[in-house]
């Protein structure tokens, strides 16, 4: 390597075509010239110097299909971004005395704004990235577009780099550094994204802004707009009405995935139509949309290829006839239905409205519902809660789960052995094989939740009865749900599940160290069984490999629970049912103690989610190992 500090060898080139001395004969303005052109020849050459130099750097040697995923990367960590300074001019003292109060001015706000390009500043690195990047235009057309971050300078090349294929549109005022939301709204280079033109060439298109903002843009709106297949309206409107879309929105018929929140689109409009697969209409409360069995009949009746419904605070209301029919059919098409009710005032109709759902054999329904703090007492409420859950497990897609879940306020079943796969990110995804019914109910925490609310325990063990476990290969629990089995002695109904091959234990309340012991007595016990034709003992899961410990500090500090923890290992191995692992949070850190359990099983530290009962879908999520 050459030393920094030592003269140029290219000083001499240098110093011999370049004189401050005007040659004679020669203009000084062409004496000038003819040294910005040497210094532009010298400029190419280092350009090209630096070209061949980073080909040797190893990010500029990388194929391009992974340099492309890398850019991917990119795109999700470093998004473009706006920044806006606000300044605000204040009157002089001696100028508000002169003036009188009722006639005071105040200067607008003026906003200073800052765009960052974040991740297309990889167009800029070195000519390989750049032609990488302008060679894909994936890249350009699969990520969302945030109008209010990205300067409207850029709509000509990102369309050209697109070379066609339609873009997603993303408007929403507050992704913007800046509290000034009115500022951004009043922007007319916001007005150059949502131009007729861009517009008829975006294929996804989400507007999350006040209801002024819906107004302005649906006199924008093409009138041939064939890309269009996505669609999300959504008001900060907190009214006492629902808002109504403007009738333009109304009349986009080639939209296959609709989601309308806190506001609405008449039912009659042609966007509900048979192109329709997906719709998601989310209420704050203010109204009840669609309104009646009736209304909602019709919207089906008019969306028949309907894949997936989601509805939050939306239910119908019963009719003032109690002989009134309130059978819903779902289209046979539908395969997963979401009906959310976190508001109390709501939950009976719910519960009503879910008992007289139609669905076809291979629909998943999720159901979830926030009662408000004293279900227990509201006999009202849970008369009808029982018998909606026992109407569920009659009625379940689900007859033989292979999955389980049950704690507290959640039961989840699912009709097979879900797939884990590693990921990136702290918790990795699941992949779902395309047969897969999960059926899900939940009571769950709300917005409407105060601190000094209690934990809602709603014993959801009694309905293991009607659960048919023959084909069951991985449960999780939660510690409440640990002590109501043993206490009403329901482990036996488990005896059936031959199978299971794992237990994830869970902590969203109390600690898994909490009712350990129960577990660990219920999985070391020889239970008797008879039969006409044989009678003979048994063990609980005895293929049972796997125990996942969603551990927080308290549990692995607590002898007792790995002493525990460690008779349980030993037991099982005399009784010839040994386990294989035991998975515990990575982020803790594990004493001496846990030297003994190492010894005695293998522990493998994860990253895992400690969420799964808050979130219902996580508990299908496995770990990702180191």
């Amino acid at each position: 390597m050459a030393n920094p500090n030592s003269p140029s060898p290219y000083l001499a080139i240098v110093r011999s075509r370049f004189s401050s001395s005007v040659p004679p004969g020669v203009q000084q303005a062409h004496h000038l010239q003819s040294m910005d052109s040497e210094i532009h020849s010298i400029a190419l050459a280092l350009a090209e110097a630096r070209r061949i130099r980073n080909t040797s750097v190893g990010a500029c040697r990388l194929p391009p299909e992974i340099l492309t995923q890398v850019f991917e990367d990119a795109q999700e960590q470093w998004k473009p971004d706006r920044e806006v300074e606000e300044e605000e001019k204040e009157e002089d003292e001696e100028d508000e005395e002169d003036e009188d109060e009722d006639n005071d001015e105040v200067e607008d706000e003026k906003g200073h704004d800052v765009f960052t390009a974040g991740w297309m500043v990889v167009t800029h690195v070195c000519a390989y990235w750049r032609k990488v990047a302008l060679e894909t235009p994936s890249l350009w057309s699969e990520t969302g577009i945030d109008v209010f971050s990205i300067h409207p300078g850029y709509i000509p090349d990102i369309m050209e780099r697109c070379r066609g294929r339609p873009i997603t549109l993303h408007v929403n005022p507050e992704s913007i550094s800046s509290h000034n939301e009115y500022h951004a709204l009043k922007d007319t280079r916001v007005d150059a994204w949502i131009s007729p033109h861009v517009l008829s060439l975006t294929k996804d298109l989400t507007i999350s802004a006040p209801p002024s903002f819906l107004d302005h843009t649906a006199f924008k709106l093409p009138t041939e707009w064939t890309h269009l297949r996505k669609l999300y309206l959504e008001t900060n409107s907190y009214a006492s009405y629902e808002y109504v879309a403007p009738a333009p929105f109304g009349a986009l018929d080639t939209v296959t995935d609709l989601t309308l929140s806190a506001c609405s689109i008449p039912w009659q409009s042609p966007i509900f139509s048979s192109s329709l697969t997906r719709l998601v209409l989310l209420s704050r409360g203010s109204a009840s949309y669609p309104q009646t069995y009736i209304t909602l009949r019709d919207l089906l009746s008019r969306t028949p290829r309907l894949e997936v419904l989601e509805l939050e605070n939306i239910v119908p209301k019963p009719p003032s006839d109690q002989h009134s029919d309130l059978a819903v059919d779902l289209p046979v098409t539908m395969r997963r239905v979401s009906v959310e009710v976190i508001r109390p005032d709501f939950v009976v109709n719910g519960l009503l409205f879910m008992r007289h759902i139609r669905h076809p054999p291979r629909c998943s329904i999720d159901f979830s519902i926030w009662p408000g703090p004293s279900l227990v007492e509201n006999l009202a409420v849970n008369s009808v809660l029982q018998e909606f859950l026992q109407h569920m497990q009659s009625k379940s897609n689900v007859t033989s789960p292979q999955r389980l879940v049950l704690s507290h306020n959640t039961l989840i079943t699912a009709s097979t052995d879900v797939i884990a796969t590693d990921g990136p990110h702290a918790v990795s995804s699941t992949t779902l094989p395309a047969d897969t019914i999960i059926n899900a109910f939940a009571i769950t925490e709300s917005g409407y939740t105060r601190a000094d609310d209690k934990v809602i325990i709603y014993d959801m063990a009694p309905l293991l009865k009607c659960i048919h476990l023959g084909k069951l290969r991985a449960v999780a629990f939660s510690s409440e749900t640990i002590r109501a089995i043993s206490s009403q002695n329901l482990w036996t109904t488990f005896l059936a599940g031959s199978d299971v091959h794992q237990i994830n234990l869970e902590s969203p309340y109390e600690p898994v160290s909490a009712h350990f012991f129960d577990l660990r007595r219920a999985l070391c016990h020889r239970y008797f069984v008879e039969s006409t034709d044989d009678s003979h003992w048994k063990l609980l899961f005895p293929r049972l490999q796997t125990l996942v410990l969603h551990l927080t500090d308290g549990d692995v500090e607590n002898a007792k629970f790995v002493i525990s923890l460690v008779e349980l290992m030993r037991t099982r191995a005399e009784l010839g049912a040994p386990m294989q692992e035991v998975l515990v949070p990575r982020e803790l850190s594990y004493g001496p103690l846990w030297d003994i359990l190492r010894a005695t099983v293998k522990v493998t530290p994860v990253t895992c989610s400690r969420t799964v009962f808050g979130r219902k879908r996580s508990v299908w999520i496995k770990a990702t190992r180191a």
